[in-house]
């Protein structure tokens, strides 16, 4: 019963606050925050060619004063370029915020649907995988996600 409750604490602690893990005698034990991945927002008025966008870079684009897309490397190291409409009219769409330090803020998270399946947050630049990553959405949460099919576009194997 016991084993259950602090496990219980430990989740809601990892939930409620990410600078904080796991409770050990009462207190919560603090998370080493990520390394910084995205040192600064690059911002371009056209979109780069996927080899253009090197690793560890964060392309803002924008047109007439609006940001349009966001691309980086998936920061699994795949090597994949992932692009993110940041445009309302889009579903679904991203938000990028700039810090302090002048490093992205990507919301929501990402979850790649296809190749390595990764999930992740980008917050000040740093990187926060999830427990799911590596997992295909429809597979770690049946319940919110459908699996892609041919009629899709996309050939997927559940």
């Amino acid at each position: 019963m016991w084993t259950f409750i602090r496990k219980l604490l430990n989740e809601l602690a990892s939930l409620l606050s990410p600078q904080h893990g796991p409770i050990k005698d009462g207190v919560a034990i603090r998370k080493q925050r990520p390394l910084v991945w995205f040192g600064k927002l690059v911002f371009a008025e056209t979109t780069p060619a996927n080899d253009q966008v090197t690793d560890k870079q964060f392309v803002v684009v924008t047109y007439k004063g609006t940001q349009r897309w966001a691309l980086f490397k998936c920061p699994c190291t795949c090597g994949e370029v992932i692009s993110l409409p940041l445009q309302t009219s889009h579903s679904p769409h991203w938000k990028v915020t700039v810090s302090e330090a002048g490093r992205p803020t990507l919301y929501p998270s990402v979850w790649r649907n296809k190749g390595c399946m990764s999930h992740f947050w980008i917050e000040d630049g740093r990187v926060s995988w999830t427990s799911d990553t590596g997992m295909a959405p429809w597979v770690a949460k049946p319940g919110l996600y459908r699996p892609r099919s041919q009629a899709d576009g996309v050939d997927i194997k559940a």
